[in-house]
């Protein structure tokens, strides 16, 4: 963090602040997780692209519609990552309290390994 506020204020002029910080928060993310730095991209270029949109707007509404889609996009993505597991999983447990067998959901779980993956596929073809 001080390394951070110390390039922040002496090293950079103003343009170059956004650029520093951004990077920065890419390095963070990325220290915990670095398979999560796609979808800070993702987020950020689409977010840069509606506020230039955005800004450029003629009208009141053409304007809400890019602030709309930038919140839409942020949102949906974060519901997914944060909340498609959960519904995996009590879908899943649903199927097997009915006596259902699901193998579409954990296919796209984001959290598994392609190790994973393959041992989940490889079971349910010996159990078939």
């Amino acid at each position: 963090m001080p390394i951070v506020l110390i390039g922040y204020f002496v090293f950079f002029a103003r343009r170059g602040r956004v650029v520093f910080l951004t990077l920065m928060s890419y390095v963070f993310y990325g220290w915990w997780d670095y398979r999560f730095c796609g979808l800070l991209l993702a987020s950020t270029i689409i977010d840069y692209y509606a506020g230039k949109f955005l800004a450029r707007a003629s009208s009141r509404t053409r304007a809400r519609r890019w602030l709309i889609l930038s919140m839409c996009t942020n949102l949906a993505m974060l519901g997914f990552f944060k909340y498609y597991d959960l519904g995996a999983t009590t879908v899943n447990r649903l199927a097997g309290l009915l006596g259902a067998h699901s193998t579409l959901l954990p296919l796209f779980t984001p959290r598994a390994s392609c190790r994973d993956f393959l041992l989940h596929v490889s079971d349910d073809e010996l159990h078939d």
